[in-house]
Parts: C-alpha cells; sequence; structure tokens
C-alpha cells in the first residue's frame, strides 16, 4: 500500500545540513558515468541519511548533466511524425530510450528521460527508492490537442516512509535561444518540491503521483492554469482566485490578484510587464500588499486589446496572464 502525505516538501528536513553533502557533489565535478555505481558510492559513503545522500546525487546531476537541446528537438519532431501510428511509435520510443541512455553515460548530454533514469539508478545504488514518473509539462512553448502526449519525466524518491518529488531537469538549467548553449543554473524549488506547487506544472499520467490526494486538480484545470516560472519555485509563490491563463476582463475593471509565499524571501521589488501590440511597459500595480506570507494587488487595464501581462519578483519572472480587454 502507497503512503502519501501532502505536506511532503524540504522543509521536513530543516534539521538536517546539506553542507557536507553539496561540498561532496562538487568535490566530483567533471567525473565520468562509466562506472555508475562506483560514482555513487564516491557521493554517499561518508553522508549519514538518505536524504544527504540523495541530495549529494542530485547536486551531482544538476551540476554535470548539460540538456541535449537537439535531440530534445529532434525526438518532438519525431513523435509528431508517428503520433497517427501508435504502434510504430511505442517502437520508436523504446529504441530512444537506449540511445537516450547511451549517450547519457558516454557524452553527459541528456533529455528529461536520462536525467530521471540517473537519479533513479543512482539511489538505487544508494538505496534509496525511487520511481520515473511520465507525464505532461507546461512551459511557453507548449500546446496541447485534444489526446496530448506525454511531454517529461521526473522522479519521485522515498524518504522515511515518504514520498518525495524531484526534477532533476529543471533543476539543472536553461537553454538559450540567443546563444544555442545550456546554461547550468540550478533551480534548488525542484529538489523535493511542493506537491501543490509542483502540480501547477507537472501533470503525472497516474495522479497519485501528485502526491495530493484528493486535492488533485483535473487535467483541464491543470491546462488552464496561469503559466508559472522557475523563479515562481525559488519564491514558492502560489496563486489563489478565479483568474486562469487566459481572461476576459471590460476596461478599467479592477482585476484582483493574491498570491501565498511558501518560502517567505525578501522583497524588493514587485512590478508588471504589460505586453501589448506595441512594446512590453512595466507597469506598478495598485494597492500592493506584502505580509509575511502572501502578496495582494489590483491591476486595470485603461485600454481594449490583448495583453499579456506577466508578474515580476526582484526583477524575475514569476508567472504570465493574458488578458482581452473588452470596452
Amino acid at each position: 500500500m502507497l503512503s502519501f502525505s501532502i505536506c511532503a516538501q524540504v522543509e521536513d528536513f530543516e534539521h538536517i545540513s546539506f553542507y557536507k553533502a553539496d561540498r561532496i557533489a562538487k568535490s566530483y565535478t567533471g567525473a565520468d558515468l562509466r562506472n555508475v555505481s562506483r560514482l555513487t558510492q564516491l557521493l554517499t559513503q561518508d553522508l549519514d541519511t538518505d536524504v544527504e545522500k540523495l541530495r549529494s546525487i542530485f547536486m551531482w546531476i544538476t551540476q554535470n548533466i548539460s540538456s541535449d537541446n537537439a535531440v530534445f528537438e529532434r525526438n518532438k519532431r519525431k513523435r509528431r511524425k508517428l503520433e497517427h501510428d501508435s504502434i510504430k511509435l511505442i517502437e520508436w520510443n523504446h529504441e530512444v530510450r537506449r540511445k537516450t541512455i547511451a549517450r547519457l553515460l558516454k557524452k553527459k548530454k541528456t533529455v528529461c528521460t536520462g536525467y530521471a533514469y540517473l537519479l533513479k539508478e543512482m539511489c538505487k545504488y544508494a538505496g534509496i527508492k525511487s520511481k520515473i514518473i511520465n507525464g505532461f509539462s507546461r512551459t511557453a512553448e507548449t500546446e496541447y490537442d485534444e489526446a496530448p502526449e506525454p511531454n517529461h519525466s521526473w522522479n519521485v524518491v522515498l524518504l522515511n516512509g515518504k514520498w518525495y518529488l524531484c526534477d532533476p531537469t529543471w533543476a539543472t538549467g536553461i537553454f538559450d535561444p540567443n546563444t544555442f548553449k545550456f546554461d547550468f543554473e540550478y533551480q534548488e524549488g525542484f529538489f523535493l518540491g511542493k506537491p501543490e506547487l509542483f502540480i501547477k506544472n507537472h501533470y503525472p499520467l497516474d495522479t497519485q503521483w501528485t502526491l495530493l490526494g484528493e486535492q488533485t486538480p483535473t487535467f483541464k484545470e491543470f491546462q488552464e492554469g496561469p503559466l508559472l516560472y522557475n523563479a515562481a519555485f525559488d519564491y514558492g509563490i502560489m496563486y489563489h482566485g478565479a483568474l486562469k491563463m487566459n481572461n476576459t476582463v471590460s476596461k478599467k475593471e479592477t482585476i484582483a490578484f493574491q498570491f501565498d509565499q511558501l518560502n517567505p524571501k525578501e522583497i524588493e521589488s514587485v512590478h508588471l510587464v504589460v505586453s501589448g501590440i506595441r512594446k512590453d511597459i512595466r507597469k506598478q500595480p495598485l494597492d500592493l500588499v506584502i505580509d509575511k506570507d502572501s502578496i495582494r494587488f489590483n491591476y486595470q487595464f485603461l485600454h481594449k486589446g490583448h495583453y499579456d501581462l506577466h508578474f515580476m519578483l526582484n526583477d524575475e519572472a514569476i508567472m504570465t496572464y493574458t488578458f482581452h480587454v473588452k470596452k
């Protein structure tokens, strides 16, 4: 019988310092993957708890395995080509998985399948139970049709009898479309992520792995929510209210925004970037209130049209909404 906890998150381990685990992971920067079991042993043998061992493994992966954008784009095109031939798609999926793992071990470059596979394998050698979770992610480029195919993989890990969420792919960094290079940029929010926040852009095929139980949203609700960026996970920003990704409002109508701060951090600035017909314009929210664990403000569109509204904290993009403004 599976045991779940809605409260499962990194705060369960506030009493444990990850300093030693992070230092060990950094000391093996550049190590190859010809012997995964031996590397795992080196990363974990001097650590006392499973969560520290997981941390060392996770940090090594996110510091040494780069995202293979060329393979990602090639795989995406191939899936589209085979989307109406289920037999060939299944055959191709098995073959591409084998090639992905081989390329990962040789070149230390991979896509989400490889990241999830490597975390699972290293956890196995460390004596930690882990599973690969397949499902749906949401990014600015994601478009879902009536019968969408899963487009992402991540992990759950079992620590002290409880399941926790990890996404080593999104924790590692980002691909820069301007330079065509992958930039290592660690994102803490995807290590033992909060289930209630994780679900905003990770929806598993098997919904028991949301770790939310009866609070699991429908797939339609998942699709309709605003678009979250990585900084939302670092700040632990959760949205409330009736607003969805796409909204229709009237000119000069007061729109209320409310957010919880699950990881309260120092906030130096809150502003909005409004993208319309002409150019991006920086705007100040109305009636801004920031307290210990929430952020609230209002906004009004003064002209009709179609707009993207980006919510920014400390000049970092948190999430995006779109508005069709009527007369």
